[in-house]
């Protein structure tokens, strides 16, 4: 039996596979509004994975220019695309 952790890490990859799927299948039909809700998404991932305090950056400037995501206190900025 394999530990737990590693059986976490493989679910969780299973369905970041099938979200980005998903993504990719809805920009192609130019349905984005997907993609704006990946930030938030994102943002919470990251959060919780790297103990960060990332703030949606554009719900204070409307399109944020260079990045979606930021933390002001650790310099840190992330744009968050979907190809």
């Amino acid at each position: 039996m394999p530990f737990p952790s590693q059986e976490y890490a493989t679910q969780i990859g299973d369905r970041l596979n099938v979200l980005a799927a998903q993504l990719k299948t809805r920009t192609r039909a130019s349905l984005t509004d997907a993609n704006h809700s990946m930030e938030f998404v994102m943002m919470r991932f990251f959060n919780a994975l790297m103990g960060w305090d990332l703030v949606n950056l554009n719900t204070e400037q409307a399109n944020y220019p260079a990045a979606d995501l930021g933390d002001k206190a650790r310099r840190i900025a992330i744009q968050i695309i979907n190809q």
